[in-house]
């Protein structure tokens, strides 16, 4: 048995505020499996030597291995202090590979050769699973002093495991936030931070269909403060 987990990862400032980063990691598994039962073990219910079994040879491996690569642009800037503007562009490609077989032999002639090409081969089985997807994200949020804040994002999925005809799926979102705490008309000594949010968003899964998400509430961002 045998695992090898890795990932490695860069990162260059183009300009100011303007950075790409790129990082790999993969993870690899395999194993094998060779036993073999002899003659001179009993069958079950006999007391030892006094019937001999049929030896036996079994041999199993699997091999697993999933890598993934993304690349990830990045952009922010601050215009008189009053507007915050983020930008980020995302690709990535990922792939899954699962490969596993077993055998087993009887009818070995003698307890000499132990493969299995020693014995008759009586039964086996193989299976492979694999997989990929390729992503593509762009979102921009902006923000105005902090108070007034907005973000849509478009993300695009392609799978292996979508239908056949319909190989990519398309995921908007859109959300909107209001730190009403920051208004001059809204002053309560025991709340620091009180936000108010709206997200729409199409959620994306490889397994089951679309479904239309949307979520709202008011939020407490930090711990409450009492006056007295």
């Amino acid at each position: 048995r045998y695992a090898l987990v890795g990932k490695v990862f860069g990162e260059y400032e183009f300009v100011k505020g303007l950075t790409y980063n790129i990082s790999l990691g993969g993870d690899y598994y395999g194993s094998h499996n060779d036993t073999y039962r002899s003659s001179e073990l009993p069958l079950v219910g006999y007391a030892y030597y006094e019937k001999k079994s049929n030896p036996t040879g079994y041999s199993s491996s699997s091999f697993y291995f999933n890598w993934l690569v993304e690349n990830k642009i990045n952009y922010n800037t601050r215009i008189n202090d009053d507007h915050s503007i983020n930008a980020i562009l995302v690709q990535s490609a990922q792939k899954e590979t699962l490969k596993s077989n077993n055998v087993t032999a009887t009818d070995y002639p003698n307890d000499y050769i132990q493969t299995i090409s020693g014995g008759t081969v009586t039964k086996g089985a193989s299976e492979k699973a694999q997989w990929s997807l390729a992503s593509y994200l762009a979102r921009i949020q902006y923000s105005y002093q902090g108070k007034y804040m907005a973000s849509a994002a478009i993300r695009t999925d392609g799978s292996s495991r979508f239908g056949k005809n319909n190989r990519w799926g398309y995921f908007p979102s859109a959300s909107a936030a209001w730190r009403i705490s920051d208004e001059n008309f809204f002053k309560i000594c025991y709340c620091s931070c009180l936000i108010i949010s709206f997200n729409g968003y199409i959620c994306p899964d490889e397994r089951v269909s679309s479904l239309v998400c949307y979520s709202s509430g008011i939020f407490l961002c930090r711990s409450l403060r009492c006056c007295f």
